[in-house]
Formats: structure tokens, sequence, C-alpha cells
């Protein structure tokens, strides 16, 4: 029997990429890909009937070339943006080489990095290396063809690049909470004097201080309800998300998002940096918070957002969600007050000539603008978030203290930013 050795595996919360490989003595290496998402499941059973695992567990044709292998990857763009769990020896500058093609230089250098690390934990350990045995496992042998798209569940990434639990957007090496990626994104700024008085009117310290809290509080009665209350956007996927509140994989600052992994030269990295990021089996939607008082998006920010939302979502309904200091038109630098539709279509041409990803056309793209564009405002979460916390009520006192403490933090870093 050929021994079936891991090639490269990355993952992220409820499942993993893998290109597993075989050596056949003189005729060389065969390789194939694996994706793995059978910690799901069990969400997916119902009345307790057993469903169909082809969704959740397949591997593909093989391969002679790792290269041509790793291209069923790039079905999730953003793979390389995974934690990195593995990486066979003997591969490792071809797969980095891959890695820095997607990615960049700073996606190669996260992944030596946290390839020298896990070197160092095994030598300080005494373990050696430990090959998957994929024909000794309880796995199931099933042979999709060179496809690894899950149909049940759309988009394997969700639980991310970015959130605390998930990567399609968070690398292994983000902090794990907002307030850790909060210092993270300060650091970069270079001018800490502006947090002397805590940061008050400062958009992120203010989206963290809110939603954290948020995330925290019974969702259903609190987040749900600032959900279900938004304006604009689809209301049937706005009702899902809401729906699937409790559920929801919930990431703050997540960290940058590419949509093009080599722009023009000249033009510079393509990328956006999303104030949070909320998924659900079908629903991804992207957080987007100005600040309470005077701001103004960015001339090409809705633009990019608003089709990186649709890159993510994959075969999932996306919403780009946005907190404003009031109700549109909003301000874009330099071209006045716009409306949300105006604000994106004006630029949307200019987004769609430099991103990478296969996009519809722009009528195509321009029709979905009004379904996905929802917003709320800072005044109505406060409304929001101080009526649910007058109709909440457990039987336990010490969960009406702790509910109402959270809320209340709501409510004075509202009052405070604004």
């Amino acid at each position: 029997m050929v021994q079936t050795e891991i090639i490269v595996t990355v993952g992220c919360d409820g499942g993993s990429l893998t290109i597993e490989g075989k050596h056949y003595g003189d005729t060389g290496w065969q390789f194939r890909g694996v994706r793995n998402e059978m910690a799901l499941y069990d969400d997916f059973v119902e009345d307790g009937k057993r469903n169909d695992i082809a969704g959740f567990f397949e591997k593909t044709n093989s391969f002679v070339s790792l290269r041509e292998a790793l291209k069923l990857f790039d079905r999730y763009p953003y793979w390389v943006n995974m934690y990195v769990v593995e990486v066979h020896p003997d591969f490792v500058d071809e797969v980095v080489a891959e890695v820095r093609s997607r990615g960049g230089g700073s996606a190669e250098a996260r992944w030596r990095k946290a390839l020298d690390r896990r070197l160092r934990e095994s030598q300080f350990t005494g373990y050696e290396r430990i090959s998957a045995h994929a024909s000794e496992s309880n796995a199931p042998e099933l042979n999709v063809g060179n496809s690894i798209p899950n149909s049940k569940t759309g988009s394997l990434v969700r639980g991310v690049p970015g959130s605390s639990r998930q990567v399609s957007q968070l690398t292994m090496d983000a902090p794990p909470s907002a307030v850790g990626r909060l210092l993270r994104e300060i650091s970069w700024e270079g001018n800490a004097r502006r947090y002397r008085r805590g940061g008050q009117g400062q958009e992120n310290v203010l989206t963290v201080e809110v939603f954290q809290a948020l995330d925290f509080l019974p969702r259903t009665e609190f987040l749900g309800r600032i959900i279900s209350s938004a304006q604009g956007g689809s209301r049937a996927t706005l009702k899902l998300l809401a729906e699937q509140v409790e559920e929801l994989t919930f990431s703050l600052l997540p960290g940058d998002i590419a949509l093009a992994s080599d722009p023009p030269k000249g033009k510079g990295r393509f990328t956006l940096q999303p104030d949070g990021i909320l998924q659900s089996p079908f629903v991804y939607c992207m957080l987007e918070a100005k600040r309470i008082k005077r701001s103004a998006f960015q001339p090409e920010q809705l633009a990019k957002e608003f089709l990186a939302v649709l890159q993510e979502a994959g075969n999932r309904s996306g919403l780009l969600f946005l907190v404003l200091p009031e109700a549109p038109p909003v301000s874009v630098t330099k071209c006045g007050r716009l409306a949300l539709r105006e604000a994106v279509t004006n630029w949307l041409p200019r987004v769609h000539e430099r991103a990478d990803g296969e996009f519809p056309p722009i009528a195509h793209l321009c029709s979905a603008i009004d379904s996905t564009l929802v917003y709320t405002t800072w005044r109505r979460i406060y409304e929001e978030v101080e009526d649910a916390l007058c109709k909440f009520s457990s039987p336990d006192p010490s969960v009406n203290r702790s509910v109402r403490r959270l809320a209340n933090s709501v409510l004075d870093a509202i009052n405070w930013h604004g």
C-alpha cells in the first residue's frame, strides 16, 4: 500500500482544505484535493435524519502537478489567509512560492513564520512529524471529479478572511480578541496622542465598544433586533440573518481583504479593511461603521466594499451593513452628499476593472446594489438597545444584572463618542 501524506493543509472554523499526495516510486507523485467540513455535519441534520455527507466531505481526482492541485484551493480566494495547519517539508518552497504568487510578500512571510514556529514547537516537544494516512482513517472515500465547492452550505470559508474563530479574514498571528485587534490597528496609525482621551470620537474605538458588547449580549433580543430594524437591502436576507443571529460567526476588525492579488504596476495594493464580518452558512454580511461626528467615505470605498461582499459571499446572500451618523445621503470626500446607490455606481467601473475576481458585467452588478446595501444609524442602535433592555427579563437576577451592565455599556459608548 502506498502511503498517503499530507502535502499542505489550511483550516478555519468548521473545515479544512488539504492536498494529499502519494509517491509511486519512479513514476513520481500524485496529488488530490480534499475538502472536509464534517464538523458542520450535525448542524444540518433535520429531525434525526442523517444527510448525504457528500456536501461535507469530498475528494477530487488526482493530479501529477502540485501546482495544478493547488488551483483547486483558488475556489476560496483567501485560502492563503487561513490557518497554516501543515506543510510537507519536501514541498515547503513550492507551496510558499504559490502563496507568494497569490498573496505577495506579506503572505509568504506569514507562512514562513508559521512554519518556523511549528518546527520549533515540534523540536521542543520531541514529537516527529506525523503524516496522515487517509486509507486508514474513518473518512469516507468520495470522488467527485475536480471540484471542491460545497453544494449544501456554499463557501467553506465562513468562520472569516476574519473572525475570531474562523479565518476568511483572520491570520494565525492576529490577536484573538477585538481589543487586541483594535490595538493592532492603532499601532499602525503612528499617532497614539489622538487616543489620550480614550479614543473619544474615533471610529474603531466606538465600533469595538458597541459591537463587542452586542456580540456578548443575548443576540436574538439585541443584535437580532438591530439587524431586523435596518433600512434598505433585501428584507428576506435581513430576516434570514436575524433568524441565524445566535449561530453567527462575528469578527471585529478582521484585517485586510484583497480585491486584486497582483494589481497593475503603479496602482499599489487593492485592499480594504472592513470594520466587521458577520457570517452564517447562508449569509455573508460586511460591517462598515462611520463615527458619529462628521465623517465621509473615500470615493471608491463603497464600490470596493460592495464588490468585496459579492466576492466573499460566494453562493451565500451578501449584505453590506452600514452604520451611519445619520440617514443617507452620505458624505463622500470631495464629492458632497450622495445617495448610497450613486456612491457605489460612480466608481464601480473603475473598481471592477482593477479587481481580480470573475465578476458579472457592470449592468448586472448595478442591479444587485439595492438588495445588498443596508443601513442603520447610531441613534437607531441606541433606541433599539434601550427598548430591548426594558423588555428583557430573566428569572435569574444575575443574568438580568449582567445584561443590564452590557446594554448600558452600549448606551454609554454611543453617548460618550457622540
